[in-house]
């Protein structure tokens, strides 16, 4: 067996050696970047990850909020397991926003481990939507209004160059 694992091991390095030599400059190129710059991405990755944890959190925090409000006493730590649980599900599926796994699995859930009846989480599902969208709506104002200002000026010079003389 230990004959056969050095084997396995060599023939390995051999494909290994061989797959270098097919692949394309650009993803050595890639490859050796990600190797150079361990720490600084791993750095940021972990600041995203923080921050997507923070964004799961405040998801849960908000769904325990609705659950509070139509009379549910639930621990604040499985609202936010089980909103956890259902944004991965709806990344997993293929369906934009996760529509249908996202609300089925949400339904199935709370059903079955907080046992919040069935009309009560289609509200919860409903209300957490619309805040959640009419939240980045509001966020995205400013980013609009600065982007119509900035294509009107663009706008202006490009029109200002095709007025020049040549």
């Amino acid at each position: 067996a230990l004959i056969g694992i050095f084997f396995v091991l060599f023939k390995m390095e051999i494909f290994a050696e061989k797959l270098l030599n097919v692949i394309p400059d650009k993803v050595k190129n890639f490859l050796s970047f990600f190797k150079e710059n361990k720490r600084k991405l791993f750095s940021k990755s972990l600041i995203i990850s923080v921050y997507s944890i923070s964004i799961w959190c405040l998801d849960g925090f908000i769904a325990w909020i609705f659950l509070k409000s139509i009379g549910s006493e639930n621990s604040i730590l499985i609202v936010i397991g089980i909103n956890a649980i259902v944004s991965i599900m709806s990344i997993l599926t293929i369906l934009p926003l996760g529509l249908g796994t996202m609300d089925l699995s949400a339904l199935y859930l709370y059903n079955i481990l907080l046992n919040v009846p069935k009309e009560k989480i289609v509200f919860i599902l409903g209300a957490a939507r619309f805040f959640s969208i009419s939240t980045l709506l509001v966020m995205m104002l400013p980013l609009l209004l600065f982007q119509k200002e900035f294509i009107g000026k663009l706008y202006r010079n490009v029109l200002k160059r095709k007025k020049a003389p040549v």
